[in-house]
């Protein structure tokens, strides 16, 4: 990746969760089952937070999903970097999400229903940690510094150099 243009961290945590659904026709009815029984669990867990939901490129209407847009904000119409102005915090399942928050210091929280099946953030990408909203709420400057950290190791500026050597 390459690191953006567009600088701004939140200062302290705001209350603001974004919610990146990896709701989509790549996992089984089951599977999004889970996923969606568990937002619903933390939405319902949380009511002093504001959820934001953002629907997945190529979420297909497999699962009805209007209870989350009863319970949160619906932000799909939005770019992502007007989601990461609003908000402090992301949560999803695996979401590549996580890299983009990541350049604005947003720190991610992962879904527990798809680890078994889906866990590329712990084992291949060594995100550095794995905590609860919670704990990113009361440690919000520690988590967002430890995420611009880990984000270094996947993001560069871009080296024509480089580029051109990778070409031979």
């Amino acid at each position: 990746g390459i690191s953006k243009e567009e600088k701004f961290i939140h200062k302290k945590y705001n209350n603001c969760v974004l919610i990146t659904l990896q709701i989509t026709g790549d996992h089984s009815l089951d599977q999004n089952q889970k996923m969606l029984d568990e937002i619903i669990s933390i939405i319902d867990s949380n009511k002093d937070i504001n959820f934001y939901i953002r629907s997945h490129p190529r979420f297909n209407n497999s699962l009805d999903i209007s209870v989350l847009k009863d319970m949160a904000i619906d932000f799909s119409s939005k770019s992502l970097v007007e989601c990461f102005k609003t908000c402090s915090v992301h949560l999803t399942a695996y979401s590549t999400s996580t890299f983009e928050c990541s350049e604005f210091g947003i720190p991610t929280v992962f879904l527990e229903s798809m680890k078994d099946s889906f866990n590329i953030f712990e084992n291949e990408f060594n995100f550095p940690f794995n905590v609860s909203l919670q704990e990113i709420s009361l440690n919000y400057i520690k988590y967002s510094e430890m995420v611009l950290c880990w984000r270094k190791k996947y993001y560069s500026y871009f080296n024509a150099e480089k580029f051109k050597s990778l070409l031979k």
